[in-house]
């Protein structure tokens, strides 16, 4: 009977254990949600995209992404890096993502094309991509926004990149919403005219569904 009863406990613990992510164009309002989940469910684990250090180091070092060469040796690094922090927080029960591993997946596919690159990362990266991949969400949150929003939103940012803002909304933007439309853990959320508090409840909301 005991022996059941903590069978039982294991099993509810898995039920209620998650990894999900946090996505959106930029200035969407990630962050600002993954800091309202942070304070309304304690017992989530919030992770948040922070790559100043490997930036700093790519430019260091003088590695130019716009070159074939020097796009594959950042994006090791940055696989590299994003494996790390999903195999840290394995095991951790409930995890967010303020925006994840299908960040930098996307990313690595994407932003050639953007800069008018035939590159095929695919190929270039398979083994890196296979690996990336292996970091499985349960779900992703993606939240949608009018081009006037974003804008706007950025323009209430004083630390926002503004230069790479404008390549990413005009270059990415849309393949980006194309490419989280495909995929079937994809959930989205449209934000515009929302408060930070009303899309905090959704997004919370949401992430109940996955302790049933």
């Amino acid at each position: 009977m005991y022996c059941g009863c903590i069978t039982i406990f294991l099993l509810d613990v898995m039920l209620m254990s998650f990894i999900v992510s946090l996505q959106g164009g930029m200035a969407s309002g990630k962050t600002a949600v993954a800091h309202y989940i942070e304070k309304h469910m304690p017992d989530v684990t919030v992770s948040y995209e922070n790559r100043s250090s490997l930036l700093a180091s790519v430019t260091s070092q003088g590695i130019n992404k716009f070159m074939l060469d020097g796009f594959i040796q950042i994006q090791r690094l940055f696989i590299q890096a994003e494996k790390e922090r999903y195999n840290g927080l394995r095991g951790k029960g409930r995890v967010v993502f303020d925006q994840g591993p299908e960040e930098v997946e996307f990313y690595t596919l994407y932003f050639p094309q953007s800069i008018g690159m035939a590159w095929d990362m695919e190929r270039l990266l398979a083994k890196e991509l296979a690996g990336l991949r292996e970091c499985r969400l349960d779900g992703i949150l993606f939240f949608d926004a009018r081009s006037e929003t974003l804008r706007h939103r950025c323009e209430a940012i004083p630390a926002r990149n503004r230069s790479f803002f404008e390549h990413y909304m005009m270059h990415m933007h849309r393949l980006k919403k194309e490419w989280f439309l495909k995929s079937e853990i994809s959930t989205f959320l449209q934000v515009d005219g929302k408060s930070e508090e009303e899309v905090g409840k959704a997004a919370v909301k949401w992430l109940k569904g996955f302790e049933n």
